[in-house]
């Protein structure tokens, strides 16, 4: 058990190694390192895909670094999701599932970056409070966080944060990001988007987006690897594209099939499986380019 899990906090960048233990019945892999050879890497997700089909998982997700020719090598050979460029390499999203796809297909249109602003009446906060406990829980709910994992996280104080506030200083939008170190790179992971049912429509979650991400770039220092994987069917990947993100299709369409459960939208078609598929999402990842 991870320390995130034992104090009830959820977490989305994952950690380094492979876990075939991971949510939603996933196999998951983090491996910092630069494949230079395309045979090295096609060995290497063959066998990790086939451990993890033989213990029965979901989902198997490889996250690795890839040079841009062997990019070119393995395009169209290994079931490469996403990749999104570090200077001049691209960390690269491999996946698979051992069932058929059963997400609600979502609109793969862009839409163009726009100009933001606060709409009267909300007011911007990158601290919480105590009292915000309550609030937070009721937005992240759907992502599987308990009270005490909030009330943990605003504890510890360390977790890069985003909020919201009406005019009675509520929390009624907010976003974290969390970082991992990926050899001799920071990844940080815009991720817990939510807005309240009451107040969307006013273009929040992009503003959530894009002020968390120049947020991080402070934080962090240095040039940390800003992205998020986001929500198809809410349609937070257009959220992301009017805060100016980019998706990482640079070899695919960038988009995670059947990633990870959250219980929104009308759900899917179940599928005969042994693993629950109703509440499957496609998410895309976009990335944080240089303003």
């Amino acid at each position: 058990m991870t320390e995130h899990e034992q104090t009830g906090i959820v977490t989305s960048v994952g950690s380094l190694g492979v876990d075939h233990a991971a949510s939603f019945d996933r196999s998951y892999w983090n491996r910092p390192v630069l494949y230079e050879d395309p045979i090295d890497l096609q060995h290497d997700w063959h066998s990790f895909l086939a451990e993890s089909l033989r213990l029965g998982r979901r989902r198997a997700m490889f996250r690795t670094m890839v040079a841009p020719d062997v990019m070119a090598e393995i395009r169209g050979r290994l079931p490469v999701e996403a990749a999104l460029p570090v200077e001049e390499n691209f960390l690269t999203y491999i996946g698979a599932n051992a069932h058929l796809q059963t997400a609600i297909r979502a609109e793969l249109l862009g839409v163009q970056p726009r100009e933001l602003v606060l709409p009267a009446g909300y007011i911007l906060d990158f601290a919480t409070q105590d009292t915000d406990a309550g609030q937070l829980f009721s937005l992240w709910g759907q992502f599987g966080w308990t009270r005490e994992g909030v009330e943990n996280m605003i504890t510890a104080g360390t977790t890069p944060i985003v909020i919201i506030r009406d005019i009675e200083e509520r929390a009624i939008a907010t976003m974290i990001a969390e970082s991992l170190e990926f050899g001799d790179q920071i990844l940080v992971e815009l991720t817990e988007m939510a807005v309240a049912d009451s107040e969307k429509g006013h273009g929040l979650a992009s503003v959530l987006i894009r002020e968390l991400a120049r947020h991080t770039q402070n934080y962090f220092g240095g040039s940390p690897i800003t992205y998020g994987e986001y929500n198809m069917t809410t349609g937070a990947h257009r959220s992301a594209m009017r805060a100016g993100q980019l998706p990482a299709n640079s070899f695919s369409d960038g988009v995670l099939r059947d990633h990870v459960s959250i219980e929104t939208g009308p759900g899917n078609v179940v599928s005969e499986s042994s693993w629950s598929t109703r509440w499957l999402h496609d998410f895309m990842v976009l990335y944080q380019g240089s303003e």
